[in-house]
């Protein structure tokens, strides 16, 4: 979400960020043009007002509480209804590659996926997420890589343990994951939301 809004408003779009009520708004946001409103995921009266007069959303909130895919189906819902009574809207969702699962080789967006059980509720949150489609709304589903990039994430926490030098393989260490620097998938979002023709699910990798 902090990569993608500043490139929104890059590409010339009005951008609002919706961040949760826990701290002090960043004064970069209002540097880069971007209007902030504080709420939490499970408001959903608040979301849906927040929502009104709004061409798209890009969900790229987590909620990892036992209650988390109750409550980002609420959000779904809302967002599908504030933007089907209006006839238009993009739905964008930032879902996670690893939803796909194991994998051995290539796969692309028609491969049957196998999540994790960390995973498990994504596929159903995918799902409802597709169903948006319809009634002049746009519905994606991106299915991000490991994000690197920036001081945050799996990658950049890595990076810090191996400088303290506390990093352990599990295994021999010939796994591999699917990799997204940051700023290309930001890029990736600005170009979804501005290409009408494309819907569904788009995984979004360096290769």
């Amino acid at each position: 979400g902090a990569a993608v809004a500043p490139a929104l408003v890059k590409a010339g779009h009005h951008v609002t960020a919706i961040l949760r009520p826990t701290g002090p708004v960043p004064a970069r946001l209002r540097t880069q043009g971007i209007d902030v409103l504080t709420g939490d995921l499970s408001d959903i009266g608040a979301n849906r007002s927040a929502l009104e007069g709004y061409d798209a959303l890009v969900h790229c909130a987590r909620d990892t509480s036992a209650h988390g895919a109750g409550i980002d189906r609420q959000v779904i819902d809302a967002c599908r209804e504030v933007f089907w009574r209006a006839g238009r809207g993009v739905f964008v969702y930032a879902s996670s590659a690893w939803v796909i699962g194991p994998t051995r080789g290539a796969v692309d967006e028609s491969t049957p996926i196998n999540p994790p059980e960390v995973e498990r509720d994504r596929a159903a949150t995918e799902q409802a997420v597709l169903e948006s489609q319809g009634g002049g709304v746009r519905a994606l589903v991106v299915r991000p890589g490991l994000v690197y990039g920036g001081d945050s994430g799996v990658i950049s926490d890595m990076l810090r343990d191996a400088c303290n030098g506390i990093v352990r393989v599990v295994g021999s260490g010939d796994n591999h994951w699917p990799l997204i620097y940051r700023d290309d998938l930001a890029d990736l979002f600005v170009r979804l939301i501005t290409h009408a023709g494309i819907a569904g699910v788009v995984h979004a990798t360096d290769g």
